[in-house]
């Protein structure tokens, strides 16, 4: 079974491919911007992570954003605050940056 495009089937078609386009964009736009900064909610959550590894690796060096990601999928943690930590995370380690500020 074939479909023959012609004229305005065709017309229709590129701009269902283009509208749905335009709408994945706009949702991975959102998504990006969603985790440019860490959600207040999550801070609590950055907190405790940051003391266990800070007690764990007793000043011997610096917090690292992969050691936070490392943490939360060594403990089998897992929720929506857990997620949007990872991609804070990543994002992060994206821009260049490897170390947790204080």
């Amino acid at each position: 079974m074939g479909f023959k495009l012609f004229g305005l089937e065709l017309v229709w078609l590129q701009s269902r491919i283009i509208y749905s386009l335009k709408m994945c964009h706009m949702k991975t736009e959102q998504n990006y911007k969603s985790f440019m900064s860490i959600p207040i909610n999550n801070i609590g959550v950055l907190e405790e992570i940051k003391n266990k590894l800070s007690k764990s690796f007793q000043g011997k060096r610096e917090i690292m954003y992969s050691d936070i990601i490392n943490l939360i999928i060594r403990e089998g943690k897992v929720g929506n605050e857990y997620n949007e930590l990872i991609l804070w995370c990543n994002y992060k380690i994206r821009l260049g940056e490897t170390f947790v500020e204080s």
